[in-house]
Parts: C-alpha cells; structure tokens; sequence
C-alpha cells in the first residue's frame, strides 16, 4: 500500500491512499492497469485495509502493475467520501497513478508505457471520470492504451434521476442519501438536512455514514419508499431541470463530452440497480459527437439471479475487460 497527496473537493491538498499490486517472476516491462473499485461505506472495508482484492490480484497475476485507490474517505483519507463526485474522484486517482510510477522507478520496476483503465459501479463511474480528465488535460503526461468502464452512473440527471423519482423499490436505498451527503458537502445545497428527508432520517442519516456502517446495515435503517424518506419538496425540485440540485448533478454527468482513446462500456442489460440506460445514453451521447473508438459491450446476464444482477455482472464484465486489454498488450 502506499500514500500519497491530493487535493479534496475543495482543492486543499489532503492525504489518500492505493493498493499497489506488482507482478512477479517477469523480465520484460510490464502495463499498468488503474482498476477502481465499486460503493464503499465502511471504512475498515477499504482496500488497504483488506488487501485481497481479487481483480487487483488477478490482474497483477497476469502481469500487469495494478494500482487500486481507496478513493477520498478511505484508507489514510479522513473526510466523508464525495461519493459520485466526479472532479475529486478523477484528481485523486491522477495523483495515485503518479504515485505508483514513482514507486515503480524507486523499486526500479519497468512500466512499458501502456495504461489500461477499469472498474465497476462506482468504479466505471469513477474510471470514466478519471478517462475525461486525463484525455481533456493530461493527455501529455498520460497516454491511455484503452479504457473499460463497467456499469457505472454516468447519467446522474437524467437516468439516475429517473430511478430515484421511480417508486418501485430500490435494493440499495442507501445509494442517493450518499449521493445528497456529497451534494451538501461540496456544493452546500442544503441549509438543512430537514429540507430532504423526513424525520427521523434528517438527523439519523449523517450519523449511519460514520464510516462504522456498510451499506446493507444503512438500508436495513431505512425506508424502501421514496416518498417516506425524501421531503416532497425534493422530490419535486428533482423532477424540474432547472432546479439547483438538478444542476449540480448535471455537473458531474460524464456523458457530455467525446472520448478519443479506445473505450468499451460493460453494462448487463437488466441491472436492477445502475439502470442499463446510463452507458446507452452515455454511448449515445458519444456517437452523437463523432466518438469512432467507442462501443457499448452488453453482457449476458440470463444466467443470473434477476434480483442480483448488478452484484453477479461484477466479475463477468471484469474478465470480459481484461481479455481484451490482455489482446492489447504489447510483446
């Protein structure tokens, strides 16, 4: 494991963390893969705290340096994680990718300057955040052999929206209290918690991301309904475009730009809880604006638990990824 400096959302440096996975045995230079992991609540869970990550191991099995960054809020960082932020999450992952090529020249490592992105869930959302950042304003420090996002929320004002205005059920309810903590936290929307959730979760909820709770014990807290847990206000301020909160998520949409490097979206068609249409649309999106290394990878999910599809996808997405960038890989 290794730590090294970032800057947080509101761009004051501030400590992180990274897994760092080396291969072994090999005697020519290796690739570096920078594989991003999905939600995390619980701070021991962390992937420097549990080191046995089986997609980081995997890949450095098969000869790849891989480095897996905690995200902001894990590991040495103290903050609350500003989950689905995508500026913070793109920024931290840069300076983790810094910090394993110094490490490796330190311990006199070979890179073969190819860089591989992946990751799952928050992963995908977090590796097509880090793909915008690096091709927009990094493009000669980093160069990108090619770049897998797995079923992330690339579409949080429109897609995600749409799910959580959606009064059927959702299997992880935790998942936009996250998203509103963020919301508070680097954009100040809320004078109060009051003004987004009914009591009693306006005071409980801050205190279940404590980072004591994962994220099962924070649903079994609370309610499967929308309308039980969210003020009507909010609900009503997410169904106008033009509202501040619709804004700030709009603000970290990744659909609206145009990806050059070679990029395949992973996304089981029927995930129950990051809707298929996030990489649609964000594929769509990118055609639209002349993207030509783009493809949309839909995986097989008929064999799978329809109720858990998004948790079984996982590692069918992960080993489709890594055999194509084991195709890329140069001799």
């Amino acid at each position: 494991t290794i730590s090294y400096q970032t800057l947080d959302p509101g761009g004051e440096l501030t400590p992180a963390s990274a897994l760092i996975a080396f291969p072994t045995g090999l005697d020519t230079p290796s690739p570096l893969v920078a594989y991003q992991h999905g939600t995390l609540v619980k701070r021991s869970d962390a992937l420097t705290e549990n080191t046995f990550n089986a997609p980081t191991l995997g890949l450095a099995a098969s000869g790849y340096v891989v480095v897996s960054a905690d995200y902001l809020g894990f590991g040495a960082s103290k903050l609350l994680h500003p989950y689905i932020h995508a500026h913070s999450l793109a920024i931290s992952l840069i300076d983790a990718l810094r910090a394993v090529r110094k490490l490796a020249e330190t311990e006199n490592i070979d890179l073969n300057q190819q860089l591989f992105l992946a990751g799952y869930s928050e992963g995908g959302y977090a590796t097509l955040a880090l793909q915008r950042e690096l091709e927009t304003h990094h493009a000669d420090e980093f160069s990108i052999t090619a770049s897998a996002p797995m079923a992330g929320s690339y579409d949080l004002s429109g897609t995600m929206v749409q799910r959580i205005l959606d009064p059927s059920p959702h299997p992880n309810p935790y998942y936009f209290s996250y998203i509103v903590l963020m919301l508070e936290q680097v954009y100040g929307l809320f004078d109060d918690f009051a003004e987004v959730f009914q009591a009693p979760y306006n005071t409980l909820i801050p205190n279940y991301f404590d980072g004591e709770h994962d994220g099962s014990e924070i649903n079994a807290y609370l309610p499967n309904s929308t309308e039980q847990l969210y003020q009507a206000t909010i609900l009503e301020a997410l169904n106008d475009p033009g509202s501040k909160i619709n804004a700030a998520l709009a603000a970290n949409d990744l659909i609206r730009w145009k990806p050059t490097v070679p990029t395949r979206l992973y996304h089981c068609q029927n995930d129950e809880q990051v809707p298929f249409a996030n990489s649609q649309v964000a594929y769509d999106n990118f055609q639209a604006r002349g993207a030509t290394n783009v493809e949309l990878i839909i995986v097989d999910d008929s064999g799978f638990d329809q109720n858990e599809v998004h948790g079984r996808c996982g590692i069918q997405a992960i080993l489709m990824a890594k055999e194509w960038f084991d195709s890329l890989v140069s001799d």
